[in-house]
C-alpha cells in the first residue's frame, strides 16, 4: 500500500512536470527575445513610442479634472513625467 508521501511526491512531480514549457515560445510569428525589436515594431508601435509624452500629458490633464487629490498624492515625479522617461 502506497504511503500519503509517496503519493504526495507523485503529485508533485507530476505538477511540475506539467508546468514545464518550451523556452523559446513564438506568438504571432515573433520570437518571444530578440536582440533587435527595431526588426519586429510595426508602425502602430513606433508611433506609440513617438507619441508616449504626448498620451502621458494628456492622461495627466485628464486626472486633474476628475482627482486631483489623488495626482497631488502621488508627488512630483508623477506630474513631471519623470518617472516614465
Amino acid at each position: 500500500m502506497m504511503t500519503a508521501k509517496f503519493l504526495s511526491t507523485i503529485v508533485l512531480m507530476a505538477a511540475l512536470a506539467a508546468c514545464g514549457g518550451h523556452s523559446a515560445r513564438v506568438e504571432a510569428g515573433v520570437p518571444v527575445a530578440t536582440a533587435n525589436w527595431r526588426a519586429v515594431a510595426t508602425q502602430p508601435d513606433r508611433e506609440r513610442l513617438r507619441d508616449w509624452r504626448d498620451a502621458w500629458m494628456a492622461a495627466l490633464d485628464r486626472i486633474r479634472g476628475s482627482d486631483a487629490a489623488e495626482l497631488a498624492a502621488q508627488g512630483g515625479a508623477v506630474r513631471s513625467g519623470s518617472c516614465v522617461a
